[in-house]
């Protein structure tokens, strides 16, 4: 450890020492099937909606990772958790559901919008999930439907 002194003050400091080892071998080289999650609900764009009717969105996940309890489901809000943005529960998620189908494990989690409003539209709603292997997100915007026809 070494210090240092100045007027009225002793400064001491530290050196971490970090040490890495990297193997090199010879041969070809394999890669393993990604495991990594992958969202495949909702498709990443602009959704139309209604200004003043409730609406309802589920993301949709496949873990990819053999332990299940280790897989989580979430929405955000302008990388925002929802529960800050809505403290009164206007939007909220709903509980993490999962099931199997044609063989493969998905998980899911819907937001709820009791009544759509103006500040909601232009907001990016991000799914995201999260394993051990890796991690998605999906970003979706709500955008009026009178809008968007036109």
């Amino acid at each position: 450890m070494k210090s240092f002194a100045l007027p009225g003050s002793i400064f001491c400091g530290c050196v971490l020492l970090v040490v890495v080892q990297v193997t090199m071998c010879s041969g070809a080289i394999t890669k393993s099937a990604d495991k990594s999650p992958r969202i495949v609900m909702p498709k990443t764009g602009t959704i139309p909606v209604r200004l003043g009717n409730n609406f309802n969105i589920s993301c949709v996940a496949e873990p990819r990772f053999a332990d299940k309890s280790f897989s989580i489901i979430y929405w955000l809000v302008n990388n925002t958790f929802i529960e800050t943005t809505y403290p009164h529960g206007r939007v909220k998620e709903g509980t993490e559901r999962s099931y199997t189908e044609n063989g493969k494990y998905y998980i899911m989690r819907s937001l709820t919008f009791a009544k759509v409003t103006q500040p909601d539209l232009n907001c990016n709603f991000t799914c995201v999930v999260i394993t051990p292997a890796g991690q998605d997100s999906k970003i979706v915007v709500l955008g009026s439907e009178l809008k968007l026809k036109t």
